[in-house]
């Protein structure tokens, strides 16, 4: 088994007065604060290194230890990439939940804080998914068999509709690999890895920035450098161990998104543009509000 899964615990949000909370009960857990989507919102946009680092379903019904190759399968397949341990209320002990890279046809709760600037994103299944499917299924065969148009039932949810309708309309969330506190790089992995994950398909392309202690990490032109935007499920390795001496470096990454669909049309006809609107079209495909990613860099020789 060659998986190193890493393991998050949940905190409750301490600043519950300031944003938008509400506090998660259960018979078996210690109830804990987390912050509702438009909590979550706020402290976004104030925040720029606030990271969502994948999904936590809230009602899981079991968890499988990694015991077997076949165990560790299964979850590579599930795009399961870590363990969330919220605690137990009447033992000293933690209850454990898989972290998905991002787990589709949910319905979002919330987020829970597990660090200082790392979320989680809490989802529960939502039959709205289910229901709009079975309608565009109906509506489909209504048109191929030249039915006549029939007014659709409405469907009486309560105030959860509101909810649901709400998470429909929200943008996508772009997802980030989040580093580890502090990473080694030597001779046998020389490679500091920037990427893309699969999770952003259609809705993303991500381009970082390296500061080096602060101090931006420049092309051989003396030009700040930049990764250029990566395609969802791509990559990008520099050997920073080859360029920088031997010492521990504050690294901060500044990642800034760009519309999928807009880019990607940009880029297959770039010649159909002139520079002005070209200029212009990539202020609107990239997003206003760029995010930070830190570690500590071990570079050991």
């Amino acid at each position: 088994m060659s998986i190193k899964y890493k393991n998050y615990y949940i905190t409750s949000f301490p600043a519950k007065d300031e944003y938008k909370c509400r506090q998660r009960k259960n018979k078996k857990l210690e109830p804990f604060f987390f912050l509702t989507r438009k909590g979550f919102k706020k402290l976004k946009d104030e925040h720029d290194d606030i990271q969502v680092i994948g999904d936590v379903k809230l009602l899981q019904q079991k968890y499988k230890e990694i015991d077997s190759d076949s165990v560790e399968n299964e979850k590579l397949k599930r795009k399961i990439k870590g363990t969330v341990m919220m605690k137990l209320s009447h033992i000293d002990d933690y209850q454990k939940y898989d972290l998905y890279e991002q787990n589709r046809f949910r319905h979002c709760v919330g987020y829970a804080m597990v660090g200082e600037t790392k979320y989680v994103r809490l989802v529960k299944f939502s039959p709205l998914y289910i229901i709009l499917i079975l309608f565009l299924a109906l509506l489909l065969i209504g048109t191929l068999t030249n039915c006549p148009k029939i007014d659709p039932i409405p469907i009486i949810m309560g105030d959860d509709i509101i909810e649901q309708q709400e998470e429909m309309t929200d943008s996508p969330i772009c997802y980030y690999v989040p580093f580890e506190e502090i990473t080694v790089l030597d001779k046998e992995h020389p490679n500091f890895v920037l990427s893309n994950v699969e999770s952003n398909k259609d809705t993303y392309y991500i381009s970082y920035q390296i500061l080096i202690n602060d101090v931006p990490m420049t092309n051989k032109d003396g030009s700040t450098y930049s990764t250029g935007a990566i395609p969802p499920g791509k990559q990008v390795s520099l050997n920073l161990w080859k360029q920088l001496d031997k010492g521990v470096y504050e690294i901060k990454v500044i990642a800034t998104d760009y519309d999928y669909k807009l880019l990607k049309e940009l880029s297959e006809n770039e010649k159909s543009y002139s520079s002005s609107e070209y200029a212009s079209l990539l202020g609107k495909a990239m997003k206003p509000v760029s995010h930070t990613l830190t570690t500590t860099l071990k570079i050991v020789k």
